[in-house]
């Protein structure tokens, strides 16, 4: 069953009514005490529908307590499991991800282009998650202006037919949240070798 997130909100004729986060879940869920599983009034609540009655009630039961309806974790938390956002990266991912050396080699810079040298700033601000995006300007030795934009280049180490490449396509993109970034990539990868760190 789908999750659905809430505030258990008050008692009501033996049952405990869950006030669903979602506004075009309009009908509340009903969860009798042996199906709060822990959660007390004011706790936010991932649950599940148990049972649908005839009269149009709809019975739910806790599945995880996310925290105190003012918690800003637990609200988090409650967005990244309405979205059915994985956090968790799979075994081979990993794998592959370990396999990954941190450093350029020699024998990969050869018919590569070396902008190290180059001055080169990210766009990225101080509290940015990650660092994939930078710009370089210099005057050329007619005068012209050069500037170059400089892109993380993340295909060279996740490539087709990878449990990386599957993992990422499947993500679609890192997701970011108020307190956290949830990476499209390992972080080995993401922050690692795959971002444009400072003095790397």
């Amino acid at each position: 069953n789908d999750c659905i997130i809430g505030v258990i909100t008050r008692e009501k004729k033996g049952y405990y009514v869950l006030s669903c986060d979602n506004p075009k879940i309009y009908k509340n869920l009903l969860i009798s005490r042996e199906n709060l599983n822990g959660a007390q009034i004011g706790d936010r609540v991932s649950a599940q529908i148990i049972k649908y009655s005839e009269n149009g009630n709809i019975y739910g039961e806790v599945i995880v307590i996310l925290g105190d309806s003012e918690s800003i974790e637990g609200y988090i938390e409650g967005i990244i499991l309405d979205h059915k956002i994985k956090q968790e990266f799979d075994d081979e991912t990993l794998r592959e991800a370990a396999k990954v050396e941190e450093e350029i080699s020699k024998t990969e810079l050869m018919g590569r282009t070396d902008y190290r040298k180059l001055l080169t700033f990210t766009i990225d601000g101080d509290n940015a998650k990650d660092f994939d995006d930078a710009v370089s300007l210099y005057i050329k030795y007619n005068g012209n202006y050069e500037l170059g934009v400089h892109i993380a280049d993340v295909t060279h180490y996740v490539r087709e037919n990878t449990a990386l490449n599957a993992e990422a396509f499947e993500r679609g993109t890192s997701v970011y949240l108020s307190d956290r970034v949830i990476p499209m990539l390992p972080e080995k990868l993401s922050n690692g070798i795959c971002s444009l760190n400072p003095n790397v």
